[in-house]
């Protein structure tokens, strides 16, 4: 039996709504940076004089998740203007559309707008001189204008990260589910992870993942400060605003360089397994190989646990904590290969239980140079066998078999 894995349905559903996520933030960003770009401009435009036809106040009242009620109030204003002798008709009030939305303002042009209709007097609105059917009334900046696009191009992000996520789960899925129909009773051959009979250290997959974060988050950051330059009079906001996002993308970026520095260092590091799969009440016997050579005095420290996830608590919320059911250690010297072997309990779980969540990690430490490192190996393949011929042996024949 194959250890479990996240299902198609499930791996295709993260996509979708990290698509989503992704469109709807980016949606919502593009009107925003639509009206700051349309705030901009404005200032270049020439005041017209326009008569006020219609003019209403809408109150709209929403409902949140706790039952709090909000109202907001909009402004619609409908108004004629003549340019070089033909007439024009508008509903835009500011840059952001129709109304702004706080209470205080749009009542303060509502009024303003109401004296200049029932005095049936001309308004001085803004008309853009190159394409005159644009206008507005009021230019009015808003706070949303500089706290919205970076934290949707962050949402965006985020969504994007998930939709990729979500398809890389399913294609590895897809190749799994396959190598389980040509291997039923050899299940371990069905895990891409483990390439045969290598297998990396988790750690470097995220190592690309902080990476792609980091610079996602750069890029985001660059173009949201290039804006505020490109639009004028925000050189000062675009430093704060840069200053903030690179705030943000220190984490991933000071943990990318950190792992990067480390493969820099050693290389990628990979187990060469002698046989799969690891079998319970045997013996674990591989081979642990660096890219580069590990000058450590010391050796390397290596930790072989079973591990669980154990939820504790009644209801909701839960806490999840991760219980070490068994562990061993050894201490193996070399230069960039290292040969260990650990004795392998019979009376332990492995990762294809149904009702646990069950995980094999073995932990290499050290400290080269006066500079500490680990890393770590998920889900080894630990399985348990009631025919010893089903085990598979890296030799000459195994080593030329097609590698997933």
């Amino acid at each position: 039996m194959a250890r479990p894995r996240p299902s198609l349905p499930a791996a295709y559903c993260i996509a979708l709504i990290g698509l989503v996520f992704t469109i709807a933030a980016i949606g919502q960003a593009h009107q925003t940076l639509a009206a700051w770009q349309l705030y901009y401009t404005s200032k270049f435009w020439t005041e017209t004089p326009v008569q006020i036809e219609s003019l209403e106040l809408k109150e709209i009242t929403s409902v949140d998740s706790e039952g709090h009620s909000r109202t907001s109030y909009i402004l619609h204003c409908s108004y004629t203007y003549n340019v070089s002798g033909k007439e024009y008709h508008s509903t835009v009030v500011g840059p952001e559309g129709r109304g702004y939305g706080d209470r205080a303002e749009e009542f303060r042009r509502h009024d303003l707008l109401e004296e200049y209709k029932e005095n049936n007097q001309p308004y001085l609105g803004l008309v853009n001189p190159e394409n005159p059917s644009q206008s507005l009334l009021f230019r009015t900046s808003a706070i949303s204008y500089y706290i919205l696009p970076p934290v949707l191009f962050l949402f965006s992000l985020m969504g994007f990260v998930a939709f990729i996520n979500g398809i890389w789960i399913a294609s590895r899925v897809k190749i799994r589910n396959k190598l389980i129909e040509e291997h039923v009773e050899q299940p371990w051959l069905a895990e891409p992870d483990y390439n045969l009979y290598e297998q990396k250290a988790g750690s470097f997959s995220r190592l690309v993942g902080a990476w792609v974060a980091a610079l996602l988050l750069l890029a985001a950051m660059s173009i949201f400060t290039a804006f505020i330059i490109y639009c004028g009079d925000g050189e000062l906001l675009a430093i704060i605003c840069g200053l903030a996002f690179l705030l943000v993308a220190v984490a991933p970026i000071r943990y990318a360089m950190n792992l990067h520095a480390r493969y820099v260092k050693y290389g990628v590091p990979t187990i060469r397994y002698t046989s799969l799969p690891v079998v319970l009440g045997s013996l674990f016997k591989a081979e642990l190989v660096f890219g580069k050579a590990v000058h450590s005095d010391d050796g390397l420290l290596l930790t072989f646990s079973c591990t669980e996830l154990v939820s504790e608590g009644i209801g909701e919320p839960k806490t999840t904590t991760k219980k070490v059911l068994w562990s061993d250690t050894r201490r193996v010297y070399g230069n960039s290969e290292f040969d260990f072997s650990f004795d392998v309990p019979e009376k332990q779980p492995t990762e294809d239980h149904v009702e646990r969540h069950i995980e094999w990690l073995l932990t290499v430490s050290g400290t080269s140079r006066g500079e500490s490192f680990q890393f770590t190996f998920d889900h080894l393949p630990v399985y348990k066998l009631k025919d010893e011929k089903l085990i598979t042996f890296n030799d000459a024949a195994g080593q030329a078999q097609q590698k997933y």
